[in-house]
């Protein structure tokens, strides 16, 4: 996916950022684009999880510093905007 971005907020140092998002729980994934939007909530230790709720290709490269992790096998919550 060419273009992609990703970011990490805190939202202890940015309220206003989980406000403006409807961050509602922690942890929280989000891609906005292309749409439909996609939420996975909770459990994001399980990298092939959250890559299949957030429909993003395995392809993909995670972002620098990105933690990856495949110890643990439950699913995450996946939210469909």
């Amino acid at each position: 996916m060419e273009g992609e971005q990703s970011r990490l907020i805190r939202i202890i140092k940015s309220r206003g950022m989980a406000h403006s998002n409807q961050v509602l729980a922690t942890p929280t994934a989000i891609r906005r684009s292309p749409n439909p939007e996609r939420r996975v909530i909770g459990d994001l230790s399980v990298t092939e999880q959250v890559l299949k709720g957030l429909d993003i290709p395995r392809s993909v490269k995670p972002a620098a510093g990105a933690v990856e992790s495949t110890t643990r096998n439950e699913p995450p919550e996946v939210q469909r905007g």
